[in-house]
């Protein structure tokens, strides 16, 4: 298991995400949910990208 730093630019500006997942793949699959989750409506995102990756 590892942890993601991951900035998106998305049509609220700029974020951080921190989260868990066994690899990239899945940590990319996961990054929506994670969002969705701090907004009463949803951004769109515009770019994602791994900044870090830690065990």
């Amino acid at each position: 298991m590892y942890l993601f730093k991951i900035e998106v630019d998305s049509s609220e500006g700029a974020l951080t995400v921190i989260l868990a997942a066994e690899n990239e793949e899945q940590a990319f699959k996961e990054i929506d949910q994670h969002v969705e989750r701090h907004f009463l409506y949803p951004p769109k995102l515009n770019e994602v990208a791994i900044v870090e990756k830690k065990e």
